[in-house]
């Protein structure tokens, strides 16, 4: 059974939407997370319907969407801007409780810092609410994993 197991789907390719609603059809109990916003602002420069598509996708109740990378999905600087429609978008089509912040941790040297990462989800980017917020950045992950506190705390 799948039922309690999460799995995390990274793909640059509007194609693995399809694959990721196969797994969820296939898979009703599976806890899905679509990482790096589906790669769907870089998808979309050849395929203006690819965050849309990726949007259709909420229609799974187990799936969620990881908001990350905005560093790389984004043309311009920090706290890169470019992103927020997209990230409004996923937040209304999977609502805000489907949705989680991920740091891609480990970074790589050179990049943006942890902080700018974080901020461009908790301040720069105006959630609609605190809930809303509170979910991207803890709730979600908690409820998806919540034995792992209980992992860490033990550590």
């Amino acid at each position: 059974s799948s039922r309690g197991t999460t799995i995390l789907l990274w793909s640059r390719h509007r194609a693995a939407y399809a694959l990721y609603a196969g797994l969820a059809q296939r898979f009703p109990e599976l806890r899905i997370v679509i990482d790096h916003m589906g790669y769907a602002l870089e998808v979309s420069a050849e395929h203006p319907a690819a965050a849309d598509e990726l949007g259709a996708l909420a229609r799974f109740p187990l799936m969620h969407v990881k908001l990350s990378l905005h560093c790389q999905h984004s043309r311009m600087g920090y706290p890169w801007p470019d992103v927020f429609g997209l990230q409004r978008q996923l937040i209304s089509d999977f609502g805000a409780s489907r949705c989680l912040w991920g740091s891609n941790w480990p970074m790589q040297s050179g990049e943006v810092s942890y902080a700018q990462r974080l901020t461009t989800v908790s301040e720069a980017f105006d959630f609609r609410s605190d809930e809303e917020r509170s979910w991207g950045l803890a709730g979600t992950a908690a409820a998806l994993w919540p034995n792992e506190r209980t992992v860490m705390q033990r550590r």
